[in-house]
Parts: C-alpha cells; sequence; structure tokens
C-alpha cells in the first residue's frame, strides 16, 4: 500500500481553475478567429465579383475611346468639317427662326394676284 505524503513546504495548489480558464480563452479565441476568417472570405468573394465588374467597365471604357479616337479622325477629314460646318450653320439659322416662313407665305396668298397661284399650279403639272 502507497501513502501519500507532501514533504514540501507549502501545500500542494491545483492550478485546475488557471486551465479552465485559459482553455476556455482559447476556445473562444478559436471561434472569433474562424469568424473573422469566414468574414474576410466572404469580402474577398465579394470583392472578386466587383474588380470582374470593374475590368469589365474598364475594358468598355479603352473600346468606346477607340471609337471616339476614330471619330474624331473621321470628322477631322477636311470635306466631312466642311459639310459639318456648313449643317452647323443650317441649323444655327433654323433654331434663330430668323425667317418666318409662315407668314411670309400668308403675306404672299394676300399680295399675289389670283390667277398667279393657278398658273404655278399648271406649269408644274406641264413639268411633270
Amino acid at each position: 500500500m502507497r501513502v501519500r505524503l507532501n514533504l514540501a513546504t507549502k501545500a500542494l495548489e491545483t492550478h485546475r481553475r488557471f486551465f479552465a480558464g485559459a482553455g476556455l480563452t482559447v476556445f473562444v479565441s478559436g471561434l472569433v478567429f474562424l469568424g473573422l476568417g469566414w468574414h474576410v472570405y466572404s469580402a474577398r468573394e465579394a470583392d472578386a465579383e466587383l474588380r470582374a465588374r470593374t475590368e469589365k467597365a474598364r475594358q468598355e471604357m479603352a473600346k468606346l475611346e477607340t471609337q471616339r479616337r476614330e471619330l474624331e479622325r473621321y470628322f477631322s477629314q477636311k470635306d466631312v468639317a466642311t459639310l459639318h460646318d456648313r449643317a452647323a450653320f443650317i441649323n444655327t439659322i433654323i433654331d434663330a427662326r430668323s425667317f418666318n416662313w409662315t407668314q411670309m407665305f400668308m403675306d404672299l396668298e394676300h399680295i399675289l394676284p389670283g390667277g398667279v397661284a393657278s398658273c404655278r399650279h399648271k406649269n408644274r403639272v406641264a413639268l411633270r
């Protein structure tokens, strides 16, 4: 038979509470670590989708920029530029409405003699 004797000057202390607390702390820390890891993984997945959309938008922007340069090159040609300037001039005249066509024709109805309109109509028929 064995007899347990403690010959130390201090009594034997148990560290069970410390180890239980430390174990619980490690367990909770591990759960928090896994939770944060899952959050980082989810954020990276969402960021990957955003990066893909951003890259697609950049490619579209580059394509549109190329088309814009080609159109600028086309419209800077001399004959096209001349046509553009003429169209812009005509558009400004139309926009300004400096000449009221409706009023002019209404005045012509009152000013022209009665047979002029019928003669013009006969000329049109004869030309056809």
